[in-house]
């Protein structure tokens, strides 16, 4: 797949109709083939759980019901289904994102239908959605979402739906997605533009298409004494191959095949015309202009003078120490509401009074706590993984969805976070390590690499004792974490013993009992888990079969595909080691041990050893990945790594009876 992004401006000089190559096909909402129905695989991808039969999108411009001197965009969605086996029955719960600016502008989500078709009995049976059953849910301050389940479907099923979308936010043309996690069959997307608005798209992972047209629309409209007709742009993709390999990845959004819009000018009634298209620094100063950024600040440094300045003791600390003070100080007495954005929703005395927020709001209020030290505090803007990487050859807005703070020093920077009180104060929390970030400031455009050194380590260690009698290992468990492997087990355990023994008993552990944990509200130091549990070990005769690290090691080797096309993207750094201590049974020896193993380059460490000692097997193990994104061209030798590191780390030592 070619994941370079390619841009393209609609222009307004278009005098000419151009189509490429092949066909475009008709497809109607209810109207279900034959052919569809007879489909029991896809045979471009026999393995395929489902494939999208076709997926159709048309954008157009309407005028506003509320503002007739206005245009809003009109934007519907067909989409059918064929559903092979169940493992895609998920393909029915549909969600359908909607956005509101907080000014009281919103998208609206009109005109939802669904249905399932099931052949049984030789007649075609359908079963529609009952609109009582479309329910809607906010996701955050800005963004919420329909959803409904598609009713009664099975495996061989046909699933489809549509619906409308109007929004008043013309400066975001509704993007189109070509693929998805399953095959897509027909793609098609219709953009129908008036001459008032001219726009930019980015194109991602194509270079052509299986047809394109453009032309003039025939039918004559009219804006005030402006006569004038649609360009009509149309964009078809066929047999469009599953994204399949999801692992390693910031976001699926960052490689499949789509369409990202943003308008580029306005040309007004009178004839003039209007860039809107900015620069980074223009971004920038309108940023720091924003009611909810830049405005947000000023409210923040009122409030910070009036109630902190002086409450904390900064004598005699370095700005390294202060910073530590302040980011610490801010995370003990205000709490993150668990909502991202790169805007604040409140008023800074309303996250005084309710000493919580979202993002933007505490690490803006951050900067001016450290800028209140007089320490050099700029708010960086940033895209988590979730929601993509940023192309700096573009300012869009749209690209961003979150705020951290820089720290400048004499010596360097610090880049930190606020919100996540499970985070180390001198780390950006996981979901922000993402490509780069840009540095709001006046007049300037500055980027700053999101990547971060800093190592996530986990230490397991082990000491078992096999009871022949009962067929099970009677063990001892210790696990130390540090840094973002630290911040991982903090979250997922939240410090309560239920979670901790309702984790491991899904591992396949049993009576786990004298569970105790260390460090937990210091997150400088290891988090320390440790437990005695019981787990089953394989006997076959006078033959004892162990894993000597149990179900700590990775299983499976995430990097399924031949070859791949994108980089590795592990985040960051990890270190993971292994140390069992298997007491040897009364009446056995051992009869295999796993070969010695050593491999440094410089991809990756791995060091095994296990040997004897006394009445012991001791088995150790390591690995250091050492890169924290690794390179396309070095995909093949990384793969060869993992398949190595799963037959070695999990490979069984025998025991045979005297």
């Amino acid at each position: 797949m070619n994941i370079v992004k390619k841009a393209f401006l609609f222009t307004l000089t278009l005098l000419w109709s151009f189509s490429s190559f092949a066909q475009k096909e008709e497809h109607v909402f209810g109207q279900i083939t034959q052919n569809e129905v007879g489909m029991s695989f896809y045979e471009k991808d026999e393995e395929a759980g489902a494939v999208v039969l076709f997926d159709q999108g048309k954008s157009s411009f309407i005028r506003s019901e509320y503002n007739s001197s206005a245009y809003i965009i009109s934007f519907t969605r067909v989409r059918r289904i064929k559903i092979f086996d169940k493992s895609e029955y998920g393909r029915a719960q549909v969600e359908i994102p909607y956005y509101t600016d907080g000014y009281g502008k919103t998208e609206k989500v009109f005109n939802i239908e669904a249905a399932s078709y099931n052949y049984e009995d030789g007649v075609l049976q359908k079963s529609e959605l009952d609109p009582d059953n479309v329910f809607s849910e906010k996701t955050n301050d800005y963004w919420s979402k329909k959803k409904f389940a598609i009713p009664n479907v099975k495996e061989g099923s046909i699933i489809e739906y549509k619906y409308e979308l109007n929004t008043p936010f013309r400066f975001n043309l509704p993007d189109w997605e070509f693929q998805s996690t399953i095959p897509t069959i027909y793609s098609e997307y219709e953009v129908r533009m008036i001459p008032f608005y001219e726009y930019v798209y980015l194109l991602q992972g194509i270079g052509r298409f299986d047809y394109q047209e453009s032309y003039i629309d025939n039918m004559d409209r009219r804006f005030g004494n402006i006569d004038f007709q649609d360009y009509v742009h149309q964009y078809v993709l066929k047999d469009v191959q599953a994204f399949k390999d999801e692992s390693y990845i910031s976001s699926i959004g960052d490689y499949i095949v789509k369409m990202d819009f943003q308008m580029s000018k306005f040309h007004s009634q009178t004839g003039a015309t209007t860039e809107i298209i900015t620069t980074w620094p223009e971004l920038n100063k309108s940023l720091l202009k924003h009611d909810k950024f830049g405005k947000y600040i000023t409210g923040c440094k009122k409030i910070v003078e009036k109630n902190l300045v002086g409450v904390l003791d900064m004598e005699d600390k370095n700005p390294m120490q202060k910073s530590r003070v302040l980011i610490e100080y801010l995370k003990n007495n205000f709490s993150w509401n668990e909502k991202t954005g790169k805007y604040a929703s409140q008023k800074p005395k309303e996250v005084f009074a309710k000493k919580s927020g979202n993002t933007a709001e505490l690490n803006l209020l951050l900067v001016t706590l450290l800028q209140a030290q007089g320490l050099e505090a700029i708010p960086v803007l940033i895209s988590t993984r979730d929601h993509g990487k940023i192309d700096a050859n573009y300012p869009f807005e749209h690209f961003f969805n979150n705020v951290v703070v820089l720290i400048k020093f004499e010596k360097g920077y610090l880049l930190v976070d606020g919100s996540d009180p499970l985070t180390p104060y001198n780390y950006l929390p996981s979901n922000c390590l993402n490509g780069k970030g840009l540095l709001v400031e006046k007049e300037s455009e500055s980027w700053v690499s999101l990547s971060d050194n800093s190592r996530s380590l986990i230490n397991e260690k082990l000491k078992l004792k096999i009871s022949t009698d009962e067929e099970t290992i009677q063990g001892e468990f210790i696990q130390e974490s540090l840094g973002y492997g630290s911040r991982t087990k903090r979250n997922v355990y939240k410090d309560e013993t239920g979670k901790i023994i309702a984790d491991y008993a899904s591992r396949g552990f049993s009576n786990i009992e004298e569970v105790k944990s260390i460090n937990f509200e210091n997150t400088l130091l290891p988090y320390v888990i440790g437990f005695k549990a019981n787990y089953p070990v394989e006997i076959f005769g006078d033959i004892i079969s162990i894993a000597p690290f149990l179900s700590f090691p990775m299983s499976e080797n995430g990097l399924r595909q031949e070859e791949r096309k994108y980089p590795v993207d592990m985040v960051y750094k990890k270190n993971r080691g292994y140390s069992s201590y298997i007491e040897i049974p009364e009446g056995y020896m051992v009869s295999s041990l796993p070969e010695k193993y050593n491999l440094n380059n410089e991809l990756i460490k791995i060091e095994y050893e296990a040997k004897v000692e006394g009445t012991n097997v001791v088995v150790v193990g390591a690995i250091e990945y050492k890169k924290s994104v690794y390179a396309t061209s070095e995909y093949s030798d990384l793969k060869s790594h993992f398949s190595k590191i799963v037959k070695l780390f999990n490979e069984q030592i025998i025991l045979k009876r005297n």
